[in-house]
């Protein structure tokens, strides 16, 4: 695990690299599964990629609808 300090220069050199890429700010999807230990995970994730400059959507759901939603790249 990465102390608090790592994280925050990971993030760092992170938002870097987004900076010199082609990104231009299209939201990243993030399905998330209600109540779920994953949907902490998830929210950790995206706070992370928020951070480094990334746009995030995160959409929580049941696993049934998530199973049929990952199938679309409707946002």
């Amino acid at each position: 695990a990465l102390s608090e300090e790592e994280a925050a220069r990971a993030v760092e050199a992170a938002a870097a690299e987004v900076a010199l890429s082609a990104y231009a700010g299209q939201p990243i999807v993030i399905l998330e599964v209600a109540g779920s230990i994953s949907q902490t995970a998830a929210r950790v994730l995206a706070q992370d990629m928020k951070a480094a400059g990334f746009t995030v959507d995160e959409q929580a759901m049941d696993w049934g609808t998530l199973v049929q939603r990952r199938a679309s790249r409707e946002p």
